[in-house]
């Protein structure tokens, strides 16, 4: 599952997502919520089931700027990453599943540094990253 987060100026394969909701400011919605549970009385983390490290470096065989990131925040993504997580966990659906962040900004780029993450190099660095995973022959 993908996101955009606009402070980041590389693609970022999320690690961990935790059960946890403190909004700076408000979401779409106007909603804010501090120091809530995304799913109260559920876990207090669940990890990517996706194989993080080689899907990177998939990723940055494409020439793009990605990494690890061990925190998708506290804010609408990682609600997102979370809620996945809990209901792929309470399903016990038989499916990998995790969260990427990518860069945004002016025009859908992102700098860090001078160096931009365009949105070419984002789309390619997800295709092939799709592409690997659809292999199925690694493991998490």
């Amino acid at each position: 599952m993908p996101g955009q987060d606009n402070g980041r100026g590389l693609i970022s394969v999320e690690k961990v997502a935790i059960n946890l909701c403190h909004y700076d400011i408000p979401d779409n919605a106007g909603s804010q919520p501090q120091d809530e549970a995304v799913v109260a009385g559920a876990p207090k983390a669940y990890f990517s089931t996706l194989p993080v490290r080689e899907l990177v470096q998939n990723m940055t065989d494409t020439g793009a700027r990605a990494g690890i990131s061990y925190s998708a925040g506290t804010y609408v993504c990682n609600a997102l990453f979370y809620g996945l997580m809990h209901h792929i966990d309470k399903n016990s659906l038989p499916i990998r599943a995790g969260f990427v962040h990518l860069p945004g900004g002016h025009r859908g780029e992102a700098n860090d540094g001078g160096v931009q993450v365009t949105v070419d190099a984002q789309f390619a660095a997800l295709k092939q990253g799709l592409k690997f995973l659809s292999k199925g022959s690694h493991s998490s």
